[in-house]
Order: structure tokens, then sequence, then C-alpha cells
């Protein structure tokens, strides 16, 4: 299971979890505004899916660019979608 810290403006609000399931938490002190989403406002309940959540879907490349960028860092990390989340994001964890 990898883990993934989210923030919204620079700052950690909460933690995305997975695969199998995905699972993103809020942490207990994140402010209830802004949210990650308006589908996921802030709760101390975790939301859990099967599949990403789409907001970090939507963060991801489509298509022949998700193919090229997998095939690009292949060699040199993991090619799931919370690695690819963290390393397009471009923020240490």
């Amino acid at each position: 299971m990898s883990r993934l810290n989210v923030r919204i403006q620079g700052k950690k609000v909460g933690a995305l979890e997975g695969p199998e399931p995905y699972v993103f938490a809020y942490d207990p002190d994140a402010p209830s505004s802004p949210a990650v989403s308006l589908t996921m406002p802030v709760r101390l309940q975790s939301w859990t899916e099967r599949a990403l959540h789409p907001i970090f879907q939507m963060n991801l490349p489509e298509g022949a660019m998700l193919i090229a960028v997998r095939q690009a860092i292949a060699k040199i990390a993991r090619t799931d979608d919370l690695s690819l989340l963290k390393i397009l994001g471009g923020l240490p964890d």
C-alpha cells in the first residue's frame, strides 16, 4: 500500500492511500475550506473507492501521454497511479 500526502495551496490537508481500495482521509485539523473537491467536503470519515477518486484521476495524463510517462519512468520509479501523482505533482511527500 502506498501513501501520498495531499496538499491544497501548499498546505497538507490529508492523505491518499491505495490501491485496492483507494482511501482519502482529511487530517483531523484540516480547515473546513477549501476541500479537495466539492463532492468530497471536509469530514472525519474517510472517502473509500475501488478506483482512484475522480478528483485525483483528473491530475493524471491520458492516452498516449500516460503511456509515454509510464515508459519514461519505468526503470527508475513505480508506475502505479499514486507514484505518478507524486512524480507529476513535484512536491516531496
